[in-house]
Order: C-alpha cells, then sequence, then structure tokens
C-alpha cells in the first residue's frame, strides 16, 4: 500500500486528491454521505423497472401492438400475445436473477465504480433498443433482457454506502433494497403519460436511456473503486496470507484464481443457513415474481377488463405501501432480530397469496397491499441476511448464487401456467402452502445452537 500522504486542495481533501488509504477515502465519503446516499437512490429507482414496473409496461406494448401479429385479424388483446408478453416477462425476470450473479463477481473482482458504469451501460443501451424493438417485436426480448440482466449491477454497487451509517447501517441497506423496487413508478409514468397525454412511448424510451447513460458516467468520475468502510482490503476472494502486494493490486487477479475461490465459498453454501437461505428466496422470488407477472391477467379474468385496468393502477400505486415502510421494517429488523423478520414477511407472503384466490375486487386491495410488504421486506432481508450471517468478504459472489438459483426455477413459471391453463385461483392456493412451509427457516434460527447466534451486527461488514 502507498503510504504517501494525499495531496490537499485548500487544506480539505477531494476525490482526486486521495491516496490508496482506505480510511482517508472513507473520511472523504463521509463527509459528503447524504448527497451520495441521494444520488445512489435516484439511480436505483430509474434502474430497476422492467420487473417491478411490468404491470404498467405490459399495457403500453399492448397498445403498441407488440405480438399483435399472432392475434386473429391482428387485433390486439388475444391469449397468444398476452403469452407471448408473458413469456418476455419470464425470461427477462430470469436474466435479472442471473445478472446477480454476474454483476456480484464483477463487483468483487472490479470493484463498485467499474460494476456501476458497466450495469447502468446495458440498462440504458436496452432501453435505447426498445423504440426499434417496438418495430420489430423479436428485439423486445433483447431489449428486456438486457434491462432486466444488468438492473441488478446498479444496485448491487450501492450497498457498500451503508457502510457510511454506522449508526443505521440495517436501515440504510434496506433501504437501498427498497427503493431499487420503486423502479416500477417510471414504468407507471410511461403508461400515465402515454395514455393521458398522447407522448410518443419511443420518446420516454430514448429519453430514459439518455439519462441513465449519463448516470453511468456520474459513477465513472464519483464512485469509489473499491467499497467504502474505515478500512478494507483490495480484494476479498483469498486469504491475504496468499496475496503478493501486487496481486492485491490487481483487480483481475481473482479470475486467475477462480478454483480456490469455489474451494472457500463451499464453505458458506455447505452450511444449513445458506441452504435454508436459497430455499425460502428461490421459493418467495418465484410467486413474489409470478403474480407480478400475471396479476393483470388475475384481475381480467375475474373480473373483466374494464375493472382490470383500473386495479392494476391501484396495485402499481400500492405498491408504495411497502417502499414507505422499509424504514420502519428496517428498525424492527435492527430490533428483533432475523427471525423474527423472517417471519413477519412469511405471513404477508401467505397472506397475499391466500387473499388473491379470493374472487373479491374489494379483498384484492388488501391482497396489494400484503404483496407490497411482502416484495419489498423479501429483497430488503436476503440482502441484510448475508452480510450479517456470511459478512462481505465474498457478499457478491454469494447473493448471486441464491439468485442463480432462483433464477433457473423461475423459469418454469411459463410452463406452470399453461400446465394450470391460466387457473390462477389454483396456482395461488399453492403458493400460499408452499410460501407457509418457508416457516421452517426462521424456525430453525430460532432452535441452533445459541453459539451459532453470535454473528456481526452490521449488515455490511467490510474489514
Amino acid at each position: 500500500m502507498d503510504d504517501t500522504p494525499p495531496e490537499h486542495v485548500g487544506g480539505e481533501l477531494s476525490p482526486g486528491s486521495l491516496s490508496s488509504e482506505p480510511s482517508e477515502v472513507y473520511e472523504w465519503y463521509k463527509q459528503f454521505r447524504w448527497a451520495f446516499l441521494t444520488l445512489a437512490l435516484i439511480q436505483n429507482v430509474l434502474a430497476s423497472g422492467i420487473i417491478y414496473g411490468w404491470s404498467a409496461l405490459v399495457v403500453v406494448l399492448g397498445k403498441e401492438r407488440v405480438f399483435a401479429d399472432s392475434c386473429p385479424l391482428g387485433l390486439s388483446g388475444c391469449e397468444d400475445q398476452r403469452r407471448k408478453l408473458h413469456l418476455v416477462f419470464t425470461l427477462s425476470q430470469s436474466a435479472n436473477l442471473l445478472g446477480s450473479l454476474i454483476t456480484g463477481i464483477l463487483l468483487d473482482c472490479f470493484g463498485p465504480k467499474v460494476c456501476s458504469v458497466l450495469s447502468l451501460s446495458g440498462v440504458g443501451t436496452g432501453l435505447l433498443l426498445f423504440p426499434s424493438a417496438l418495430k420489430h417485436n423479436a428485439l423486445v426480448f433483447a431489449a428486456a433482457i438486457l434491462i432486466g440482466f444488468w438492473g441488478p449491477g446498479v444496485q448491487v454497487s450501492l450497498f457498500h454506502f451503508s457502510n457510511l451509517f454506522p449508526e443505521s447501517t440495517t436501515t440504510v441497506a434496506a433501504s437501498i433494497s427498497g427503493f431499487f423496487q420503486t423502479g416500477f413508478l417510471v414504468f407507471l409514468m410511461y403508461k400515465i403519460t402515454y395514455g393521458n397525454h398522447g407522448v410518443s412511448i419511443s420518446l420516454l424510451f430514448y429519453s430514459h436511456g439518455l439519462v441513465i447513460l449519463s448516470f453511468a458516467f456520474c459513477s465513472l468520475v464519483l464512485w469509489p473503486m473499491k467499497p467504502l468502510s474505515r478500512g478494507y482490503s483490495k480484494i476479498k476472494h483469498l486469504s491475504a496470507a496468499l496475496l503478493s502486494d501486487d496481486e492485491r493490486d490487481d483487480p483481475t487477479f481473482c479470475f486467475s484464481h477462480i478454483s480456490e475461490s469455489v474451494k472457500r465459498l463451499s464453505a458458506p453454501i455447505k452450511t444449513p443457513e445458506f441452504i435454508l437461505l436459497a430455499l425460502w428466496m428461490a421459493i418467495s422470488v418465484y410467486w413474489a415474481n409470478y403474480y407480478i407477472g400475471t396479476v393483470g391477467d388475475q384481475l381480467s379474468q375475474s373480473f373483466g377488463s374494464e375493472i382490470s385496468g383500473e386495479f392494476v393502477n391501484i396495485f402499481n400505486t400500492l405498491l408504495l405501501v411497502g417502499t414507505a415502510s422499509i424504514f420502519f421494517f428496517g428498525r424492527f429488523a435492527d430490533w428483533s432480530g432475523f427471525p423474527w423478520s423472517l417471519i413477519l414477511t412469511i405471513v404477508c407472503g401467505v397472506c397475499y397469496a391466500s387473499l388473491s384466490a379470493i374472487p373479491n375486487k374489494h379483498i384484492q386491495i388488501a391482497t396489494f397491499v400484503m404483496y407490497s410488504f411482502f416484495r419489498t421486506f423479501l429483497f430488503s432481508l436476503v440482502f441484510a441476511y448475508v452480510g450479517a450471517e456470511f459478512g462481505y468478504d465474498d457478499f457478491g459472489a454469494l447473493t448471486g448464487i441464491l439468485f442463480l438459483i432462483s433464477s433457473v426455477i423461475s423459469l418454469s413459471q411459463y410452463s406452470l401456467v399453461r400446465a394450470f391453463e391460466a387457473q390462477y385461483w389454483k396456482l395461488n392456493i399453492v403458493s400460499a402452502v408452499t410460501l407457509g412451509l418457508t416457516l421452517v427457516f426462521p424456525v430453525y434460527l430460532r432452535l441452533r445452537p445459541a453459539q451459532r447466534l453470535v454473528k456481526k451486527k452490521s449488515v455490511l461488514v467490510v474489514v
């Protein structure tokens, strides 16, 4: 490590004057922590919408007659068109989960700056591709997959900023996760602007894409090369005893020792905690994404297309309830611990799945609220638990493995809906039962030997 003191500009540290001393980098960023957190949250919202905003976006794509050539006489709204659009969602959400693994590796190997710039560039490219995809429908798959795949990298490259708030790390980390899910607001605005004001959808996609690319430039200039903390090693993959000074300064080093990384990762992924976490997450993510991808069809099937359109708008609006609750949920998690936080999340999931099977439109308002809580709490807990249980050394790789497992399993959604002949009430009952079975995870955490309960309190511990 270079021990040369940093140069000073006007007696103050600046990004360009920082030495490689981690504490100095940390202290400089901490001076402006609220500004960086605000910028991070805005990036998070703008780059995450393809999955969370699907229920609003699919309405616009239908009106733009995407895949309408599959319908008799080319009339939009037929079953074949809906199935193809659902296939787009299935593939993009699987790409979203797979992207968590790849971008997690990018984060661990190259740091948050590189991960953020590449991820934002990928999302921006996908958005700029969409206008062409509206004319050549086959490109819809490529555009949606690009946005879905690179979206997680935007989020995962931001979690280290929670270390700038040592007094409330869990709450800040949960807020970053929660804001990622507010990306649906972007595509909800697409729908409102397109439907009520006649703005070209191509103009909306182009504008959104250019804004995302401008944020990629901001990350290139402002984001640190390494995760922020009062002290951190430059490469997290191998024991420091195995690394020479030159290797520590080479971010590509982790790729050349991938087998050793896999050996090291084999220890945490074989633990009961990781196995149960992976099972709980795979089941929860599967049903969470299933619902957001089919909510419009479910409502249309039960109450007709006119009421369906109205209630999809209500659903999109009520997703904000979960986001608004994230601060209180973070505080609850800090106070009660992970077992009770998991139980609360699972109960919300079982409630939403059970209520969605009841063909009463008024009850569906409660379904939307429970779903909003469930989805928001779910992803907040995944990131928080991995950091607290396993530390931050391989945070990106471990969360990536979890999302990869969920990605592979989620590919079956399209076939499952077809197998049940789109009888959604039956699928909703199955989801309620399987979500209830995941209570085995928090029960295990409560009953495991006491010595295993001594863990790091900080969600993102970087040492």
